[in-house]
């Protein structure tokens, strides 16, 4: 996938990588789909355009989407959109991608008063007989696991990381094959859980990742800035990244998160908003499939992604937000996710492998959540758990979690061959459960370089698609 943006006014001198300055412009116009290429031609992709007027009036601009050539006759979408001053709106279509397998480019083009601004993305395709592409498309990437039990056979080693360690670990994430980062979060809040906590009246009080104005209090590592280091890194191997906001407290999705999920969002996005690689939100708290306990309580959750992403359209109209929450029980709660899915771009569910025996059957779940999703105009993509967790010999009062270790490769195969219908596949997690052989530090240990090179060998034979 390569994308191309071309803004009406050449850009100021180039800015300090993390500085929160952005250079000025005048109009632009940028271009995300979701799923990112490649995707296969059994979906409906989602495009979308941002038009970002950046003058000093309100102005009208005509967008314009084509296919491959930019005449009448490849016109995917046409519409006139109203842009306050020094602000962005979305446009948002559904292309189906049947029939249309190959490479192909998007064209957007707005055309306002002051200017004509276009933007390009060359997309693949690929034939298939199910949505899936059959293999792991993005990981995510916890700068630090957030217990330590879990994390035990890395989490020492992730901590000490330099800056040239963890570009060689996007690096190597690139090697096979995976397109997308999720960064887990960018603070560090114990295991602290809704209803648990006394933040509202006493304050936030979790560590940061990266350099925080809004919460200084950092946790301990050797890189400076690790957000700042992967965004750069994938900038330069044309990836896409989630930034994971959060974590304010698992489960809590209360007026008093949303109103911090929504400054750490603004934060992040002064920092971090000229990242080309920055491709959308990741909420971190997580939230149990059956939801919370009462119907006010996940109408709560309704209204916190109804908010944030209201928020998020403000200031980047072009990028998705994701949940991930766990797929126990989800349809024991089928009313509260239909509420909850029409304020959330995709949903991303882990734990299949662990599906619980008295669940309904894994398949027959995630077939109804698809249709959910689809009637909410949602994306269902699968989180799927490259780990197994040991039970330690004697419990340890230290740690909340059992280790986390790498899952042997022949049980990934299988779930992949098992839910063929998710449009794109990620994995949790890269760093300590994979890890290339030639790294520094090799997190998590020779099992976990079995795993990455067991994957890469999958993906170098010539059953290139694993569903199949």
């Amino acid at each position: 996938m390569k994308r191309l943006v071309l803004s009406s006014l050449l850009l100021l001198p180039v800015v300090v990588a993390g500085a929160s300055e952005r250079p000025a412009q005048k109009s632009e116009v940028r271009l995300t789909t979701v799923p990112p290429s490649p995707f296969t031609d059994q979906i409906a992709l989602d495009v979308r355009a941002a038009v970002r007027n950046g003058t000093d009036a309100a102005q009208a601009y005509d967008v314009i989407v084509y296919l491959d050539d930019e005449d009448g006759e490849h016109v995917l979408h046409r519409e006139t959109v109203e842009v306050p001053a020094r602000s962005a709106k979305g446009v948002y279509f559904r292309w189906p991608t049947r029939e249309r397998a190959g490479q192909h480019r998007l064209i957007v083009v707005a055309r306002g008063a002051d200017a004509t601004c276009r933007a390009v993305e060359t997309i693949d395709v690929v034939k298939s007989d199910v949505p899936s592409l059959g293999r792991i498309t993005g990981a995510w990437a916890g700068i630090v696991h957030f217990d330590d039990g879990e994390g035990e056979r890395w989490n020492t080693d992730i901590r000490v990381m330099t800056d040239a360690q963890w570009r060689a670990l996007i690096h190597d994430v690139h090697a096979i094959g995976m397109d997308t980062v999720v960064i887990t979060q960018a603070f560090l809040n114990g295991n602290l859980r809704y209803g648990q906590h006394s933040m509202e009246k006493d304050g936030f009080s979790g560590r940061a990742l990266y350099p925080s104005k809004l919460f200084p209090e950092r946790e301990l590592i050797a890189s400076e800035d690790p957000i700042e280091t992967v965004l750069a890194s994938a900038d330069a191997l044309d990836m896409h990244v989630f930034l994971g906001v959060g974590i304010y407290a698992f489960f809590d999705f209360t007026p008093a998160s949303l109103k911090w999920h929504i400054q750490v969002t603004d934060e992040l996005y002064e920092r971090y908003g000229h990242h080309r690689s920055l491709y959308g939100w990741y909420v971190a708290d997580e939230c149990p499939g059956a939801l919370l306990s009462t119907d006010d309580e996940n109408a709560q959750i309704a209204e916190f992604f109804r908010g944030y992403r209201a928020h998020v359209r403000t200031i980047t109209p072009e990028m998705p937000v994701m949940m991930a929450p766990n797929s126990f029980y989800m349809l024991k709660a089928e009313k509260g996710w239909a509420a909850i899915l029409r304020h959330l771009d995709i949903l991303c569910p882990f734990g299949w492998n662990r599906m619980r025996k008295d669940d309904a059957q894994g398949d027959a779940v995630a077939r109804r959540l698809q249709q959910l999703c689809d009637e909410a105009g949602a994306h269902f993509w699968m989180d799927l758990e490259v780990f197994l967790a040991r039970r330690r010999p004697k419990p340890d009062p230290r740690y909340i979690g059992n280790p986390l270790w790498p899952r042997p490769i022949e049980e990934i195969v299988d779930e992949l061959r098992q839910y063929p219908r998710f449009e794109k596949v990620l994995c949790f997690q890269y760093p300590g459960i994979m890890t290339a052989p030639e790294a520094a530090p090799r997190l998590g240990g020779d099992e976990a370089v079995k795993l990455y090179e067991d994957y890469r060998r999958l993906l170098e034979s010539a059953t290139t698609n694993p569903s199949r």
